[in-house]
């Protein structure tokens, strides 16, 4: 009696058990991010400069993470970014520099975020993804006019989906995955600077008004798992 018990208990949990196991996260794309106006000198404390939004309209990035989910739906997640687009170049060259546009010069944003994020399968390869979640990034410009760059701490919210594409093989599944963001981004430093002997100014007063950034990412994730 006791051996029928047993394996009608093990039949019952097997199932379970068999969905509970830890599935490896990899995966790559593109995203698209905003971040609200924020003007250098003001941040930083420092008079003189005129009162501008010293950030581009948005970024285009590619980015890349690794994650795990795991047996409680709840899924652990870093993303690393690099991304055209961060300060507005053409405006601080004017405003901090004193000079024209520089022919040559760049303009970028990279960072990196973790994620917790409760992860449901609300059907048959379809995953909600929700949860906090917290990084750094750098807008930065530079030309031979000189450089700038921003540095910002974000907390915020992640939401979207992850749908199964396909198998790939008996253990590793394509998904896509799309994500919506919206972060409060606390600045950590804001720095101008001609040359390296001469730095106009650099950190910040705490004074600055609040910044924001929002974001949309597509990405094509690979699950790893164990044998079915």
């Amino acid at each position: 009696m006791r051996i029928l018990l047993f394996l009608l208990t093990l039949s019952v949990a097997a199932p379970a058990v068999a969905q509970t196991k830890l599935e490896g996260l990899a995966g790559a794309g593109l995203s698209l991010r905003h971040t609200t106006s924020a003007n250098l000198a003001e941040i930083a404390g420092a008079a003189g400069y005129s009162d501008k939004n010293d950030v581009s309209p948005g970024s285009l990035g590619f980015d890349m993470r690794a994650g795990v989910l795991l047996p409680v739906d709840l899924e652990l997640d870093a993303t690393g970014t690099l991304a055209a687009g961060g300060l507005a170049l053409s405006d601080i060259e004017r405003r901090y520099f004193s000079s024209e546009p520089e022919t040559v010069g760049s303009s970028l944003a990279a960072g990196a975020y973790g994620s917790i994020r409760y992860a449901p399968e609300l059907s048959d390869g379809l995953r909600l993804l929700v949860g906090p979640s917290a990084g750094a990034q750098r807008l930065a410009a530079s030309s031979p006019a000189g450089s700038a760059h921003l540095d910002l701490l974000g907390v915020g919210l992640d939401a979207g989906f992850r749908l199964r594409l396909h198998h790939i093989s008996r253990v590793v599944d394509g998904h896509l995955e799309l994500l919506l963001s919206g972060r409060r981004e606390l600045p950590l430093d804001a720095h101008a600077q001609t040359s390296a002997d001469n730095v106009l100014f650099s950190g910040t007063s705490g004074s600055a008004p609040a910044i924001w950034s929002f974001g949309l990412s597509a990405q094509y994730v690979f699950s790893f798992h164990a044998k079915d």
